[in-house]
C-alpha cells in the first residue's frame, strides 16, 4: 500500500537523531549488534502503528510504548521523541508526511491528509505483520500448534476466528453446565412425583392408574390425561379444617427420605469432604506460586523458544550455559504439577455433587411442608442456599477462576437439620389423621404438584438441554468450517512455502515438502527431513534450517494473502543462523518474488551485506553500516564518519594508542569500500579478514590500472586536457601511496604491544595524515563521496559525478 521514501528519527530508542533515505527502495542497514539497528524496525512500526512490537505482548512486564519508546534522556518529555516519515501511495503515487510523538502514539499527523493516504495507513495499522524479527520467527516454526496458529492468524488477520472461537467454547461450556445443573435438578423432582405416586419407575400408564384408584374411591370418573390440571378436576381444591391433614402421609414420606439422606451425609461426613475440598482450594489460590504455575505454562514455553543461550528474554539477566533451560525445565514440572493437582481437586468435586444435589431436592421438598405447620427456618433456608452454591460450582473446576470459586464456598452445617427435622417430623405426626377421603384428595394434591414441579422442570431442562445442544453444535460447525476454509488456505500456504524453502536450499533440499494441518484452536505443521519422512520443524533440522523456514513460511502467507498490498516489510536480522552459502539465495528469492516489494531490512553479518548489494539487491546509497553507538549521540555510521578529529583529539590527550586503534578500525572499513568500488582483486579469504596491505595494495594498483584505461580512452578521443589530469592524479596517488606504505608499520605497532614502541603523538599524527591523503585521492572533493567503476564498466565517477572518467575507446 504505501513505500518509504525517507525516515526521521528524533530520540526515539536509542537513535538521537538520524535521517534515513530509503528512496522507496530496498534498504539495508548493516553493524555489529549493539549498534543500534533494531531500533530502525522500532521508529518504522511507531511510525505506521503507534506500536512498537518488542515492548508489548507477552514477556514485556512492565515495558511500555508511553514511558520507554523516548531516548533515556528524553524520558521525562515524550514530546522530543517522535518519527516522521514520507511515503508514497503505491497506485496513486502521491507524497505524504506521516508524524507521530510518544508523548500521543495514538494520535498521528498526516499531511496532505486524503482519504488515500487514510486508507493506506488504516491497512498498515491492521497488519502490523509487515515486521519480522528473529523473535518472531519461533511462532511460526518452534511454537506448539496453539501459538503456531495465533502467529499466522496475525499474519492471516484471523484473529477474529480465535476469538470468537473462545467465546462459542466460553457459552458451549456455560450451557453444559446449565443443562447438567437441570437435569439433576430433574432427577429430584421425578424422585418426588415417584414417591408422591408411590410407584417405582415413571411410567404413564402406571402414575394414570394410581391417580384414577384415588378418583374413583372419591366418586369421580376416571381422566384418559394425567396433566396437573386433569388430576385435581372435580376435587375440592378449597382449604378446609384439616387441610394440612391431607397430605401427611406424604409429608411424612418426604420427611423421612431427607431423615435418610442426613444421616448417610453425616456417616460419609459430607460436610466435612465438602469443607476439606474448600479448605484445600483456598490453599491453592492463596499460594502465588501455584496459581502463576498453573498459567505458566505456555509463557515458559515461549520464554525458552525466546531465549538465545545468554540473556533472559523476560529480564535480560546473564545465564550460564543450560542454567536458564534447567530453570525452566522445573518451572515446567511445577506447572504440570499444578495441572495435576487441579485435575485432582475437580475429580473429588464431581464425587460430591450427585450427593448434594439429593440433598438440595429433599431440603427444597421439606421446606413447604414446614411452611405449612408453621415450623419455618432460616437457618435451613441459609444453608439450602449453601448447598445451592455448592452444586452449581462442584459441576465445573476446570480453571484458576473456578477454584477461586470454590475457594469462596460457605462451608455447609447440616448438624443443626437434624433436630430441626426432628421436631418438625413431630408437628407432622400430631397432625390429626385424615379420613379416607382426605387421604385421597391429599394424595391426589400431592401428584398433581409433584407433577407439576417435574413438568415444569423438565421443560426448563429440555430449553437447557436443546441450549447446550445448539451451543455445543455451533462450536462443531464452527471448527468444521473453518478448517475446511483454512485447510484450503494452509495447502496454499505449504506448497508456496516449500517452493520458497526448497529454492533457499536449493544444494540439498530441493525436493522439500511440509504439512500444515488446523487441529482445534491449533496448527500441526510437519516438514520432510532428506526424504526419510516428515517431522515437526525442531526434531531434526538445525537453527540455521528452521531460521529459513519461519523466513519462508512468513513469506508464503504474505504473499498468498497480503497480495498486491504486500509493498513494505522489515526484517530485522532473521538470518542470523543461516549459513552465508545460503543466504544468496534467500537474495535471489526476495529478488524474484517480491520484485514489488520494499523490504528494509538489518544485519549484524557484512558477508550478507555484501552478498545483497553484489546481486543488486540493494544499491550502494541503500546500504547504511552503522560503525558504533553510544547512549548520548545513538548511532554513527561509517558513511558519515571520519576518524580525524577524533585522532586529532586522542592525540592532544596523549592516547596514542587509542587514536591507533581508532584509524586501523576506519581504514579497514573503507580500505574494503576502495577497493569494492574500482573491482580489485583482493586475495580471497575463508573469514573475508583480508589485511590492509592486501586492501590498499590491490585497490591502489586498480585505481590505477583504471586511471590509465581513462587515459588511453581520452587520447582516442582527441583530450589533451583529460590526459593531463589523469596524469598528475596518478601522481599524486603513486606519492601518497609510498607515503602511506612508508608509516603502515607504525600502525600495527601502536596497536599492539611492542616494548619497543614509544611513538609520541606528534610522530602518530604525520602516519594519520598520509592515511588520509592516500583516501582523498579515492574521494571526489566536492561530494566527498569514493569514486567506482560504475555502468557496464564504461565510466569512473563520483555521486555528483564532478568526477568522471571515461573508460571507453573511440570506435
Amino acid at each position: 500500500m504505501i513505500k518509504i521514501e525517507t525516515l526521521r528519527v528524533n530520540n526515539f530508542r536509542g537513535i538521537r537523531s538520524f535521517e534515513f533515505k530509503m528512496d522507496k527502495k530496498s534498504f539495508v542497514v548493516a553493524g555489529r549488534n549493539g549498534t543500534g539497528k533494531s531500533g530502525v524496525i522500532d521508529a518504522l512500526e511507531f511510525a505506521l502503528t503507534g506500536s512498537i512490537t518488542r515492548l508489548t505482548g507477552s514477556g514485556s512486564g512492565g515495558v511500555s510504548v508511553k514511558l520507554h519508546a523516548s531516548h533515556v534522556d528524553v524520558a521525562e518529555t515524550p514530546k522530543d521523541a517522535w518519527v516522521e516519515m514520507t511515503f508514497t501511495v503505491v497506485g496513486t503515487g502521491s507524497t505524504h508526511v506521516l508524524k507521530r510523538s510518544v508523548a500521543s502514539p495514538r494520535k498521528a499527523t498526516l499531511t496532505p491528509k486524503t482519504p488515500e493516504s487514510e486508507a493506506a495507513l488504516n491497512w498498515m495499522v491492521q497488519h502490523p505483520e509487515f515486521a519480522l524479527t528473529r523473535r518472531e520467527i519461533v511462532r511460526f516454526v518452534l511454537a506448539e500448534g496453539k501459538n503456531r496458529a495465533d502467529g499466522v492468524a496475525d499474519l492471516l488477520g484471523l484473529q477474529r476466528i480465535g476469538q470468537v472461537r473462545a467465546i462459542l467454547v466460553r457459552v458451549r461450556n456455560t450451557d453444559k453446565r446449565d443443562s447438567d445443573s437441570a437435569k439433576m435438578s430433574l432427577t429430584g423432582r421425578e424422585n418426588i412425583l415417584l414417591s408422591a405416586s408411590g410407584i417405582e419407575t415413571l411410567d404413564t400408564k402406571a402414575l394414570l392408574a394410581v391417580v384414577n384408584t384415588n378418583r374413583i374411591g372419591l366418586g369421580l370418573t376416571p381422566i384418559s390425561d394425567a396433566t396437573p390440571e386433569e388430576i385435581l378436576l372435580g376435587v375440592d381444591s378449597s382449604a378446609s379444617n384439616h387441610a394440612s391433614s391431607h397430605n401427611r402421609s406424604e409429608w411424612i414420606n418426604g420427611l423421612s427420605l431427607l431423615e435418610a439422606s442426613l444421616e448417610a451425609s453425616h456417616q460419609n461426613d459430607l460436610d466435612g469432604q465438602l469443607g476439606q475440598l474448600v479448605d484445600d482450594a483456598a490453599g491453592r489460590v492463596d499460594s502465588a506460586a501455584f496459581m502463576t504455575a498453573v498459567e505458566s505454562d505456555a509463557l515458559l514455553e515461549t520464554a525458552l523458544e525466546l531465549f538465545d543461550g545468554v540473556e533472559c528474554p523476560v529480564c535480560t539477566t546473564t545465564w550460564i550455559p543450560g542454567e536458564f533451560e534447567a530453570v525452566i525445565t522445573r518451572k515446567r514440572a511445577e506447572s504440570t504439577a499444578a495441572k495435576e493437582t487441579l485435575a485432582a481437586l475437580k475429580i473429588r468435586a464431581g464425587l460430591l455433587v450427585t450427593d448434594f444435589s439429593d440433598l438440595r431436592n429433599k431440603i427444597s421438598r421439606v421446606l413447604p411442608i414446614a411452611e405449612a405447620v408453621g415450623h419455618e427456618s432460616t437457618a435451613t433456608k441459609k444453608q439450602l442456599e449453601v448447598i445451592l452454591a455448592a452444586v452449581n460450582t462442584l459441576l465445573s473446576v476446570d480453571s484458576p477462576a473456578e477454584l477461586g470459586a470454590l475457594a469462596a464456598l460457605t462451608k455447609p452445617n447440616m448438624e443443626p437439620m437434624s433436630s430441626w427435622l426432628s421436631e418438625l417430623e413431630m408437628k407432622v405426626l400430631a397432625l390429626p389423621l385424615p379420613s379416607e377421603t382426605d387421604e385421597r384428595k391429599g394424595r391426589l394434591r400431592s401428584i398433581s404438584n409433584a407433577l407439576h414441579e417435574y413438568t415444569q422442570q423438565q421443560q426448563q431442562a429440555s430449553v437447557l438441554l436443546e441450549k447446550s445442544r445448539r451451543s455445543s453444535a455451533a462450536c462443531d460447525i464452527f471448527d468444521s468450517s473453518t478448517s475446511a476454509s483454512l485447510q484450503q488456505i494452509f495447502l496454499d500456504v505449504q506448497t508456496k512455502f516449500a517452493l520458497f524453502y526448497a529454492a533457499v536450499n536449493a544444494d540439498d533440499e530441493s525436493k522439500f515438502s511440509a504439512t500444515l494441518t488446523p487441529s482445534g484452536p491449533g496448527l500441526d505443521m510437519n516438514v520432510d527431513f532428506y526424504g526419510r519422512g516428515e517431522f515437526p520443524p525442531g526434531a531434526y533440522h538445525s537453527e540455521g534450517h528452521q531460521d529459513a523456514m519461519g523466513l519462508c513460511l512468513y513469506l508464503a502467507l504474505a504473499q498468498l494473502t497480503l497480495g498486491t498490498g504486500f509493498t513494505l516489510c522489515a526484517l530485522d536480522d532473521v538470518l542470523m543462523s543461516i549459513d552465508s552459502g545460503h543466504r544468496r539465495f534467500v537474495v535471489s528469492l526476495l529478488m524474484k518474488e517480491f520484485p514489488n516489494t520494499q523490504f528494509v531490512v538489518t544485519t549484524h553479518d557484512e558477508q550478507w551485506m555484501r552478498q545483497m548489494k553484489s546481486q543488486g539487491f540493494v544499491q550502494g546509497r541503500n546500504v547504511l553500516q552503522f560503525r558504533t553507538w553510544s547512549v548520548g549521540n545513538g548511532p554513527v555510521d561509517w558513511a558519515n564518519y571520519e576518524p580525524w578529529d577524533e585522532i586529532k583529539t586522542l592525540l592532544g590527550t596523549g592516547q596514542v594508542k587509542a587514536a591507533a586503534g581508532s584509524l586501523r578500525s576506519f581504514l579497514e572499513h573503507i580500505g574494503r569500500e576502495c577497493a569494492s568500488n574500482v573491482a580489485a582483486p583482493v586475495p580471497y579469504r575463508l573469514d573475508g579478514q583480508n589485511t590492509l596491505g592486501e586492501l590498499f595494495n590491490s585497490g591502489i594498483k586498480a585505481l590505477k590500472d583504471t586511471i590509465k584505461k581513462g587515459k588511453n580512452s581520452a587520447n582516442s578521443w582527441g583530450r589533451p586536457d583529460v590526459v593531463a589530469e589523469l596524469d598528475a592524479w596518478d601522481s599524486r596517488i603513486q606519492t601518497a601511496a609510498q607515503e602511506a606504505r612508508q608509516e603502515e608499520w607504525a600502525i600495527n605497532a601502536v596497536v599492539h604491544f611492542n616494548e619497543w614502541e614509544n611513538q609520541t603523538p606528534a610522530e602518530f599524527s604525520l602516519v594519520a595524515a598520509s592515511w588520509r591523503s592516500l583516501i582523498k585521492e579515492f574521494s571526489c572533493s566536492e561530494c566527498e563521496g569514493l569514486v567506482k567503476i560504475a555502468g557496464d564498466k564504461d565510466s569512473l565517477r563520483c555521486a555528483c559525478t564532478s568526477v568522471s572518467v571515461n573508460l571507453l575507446h573511440k570506435p
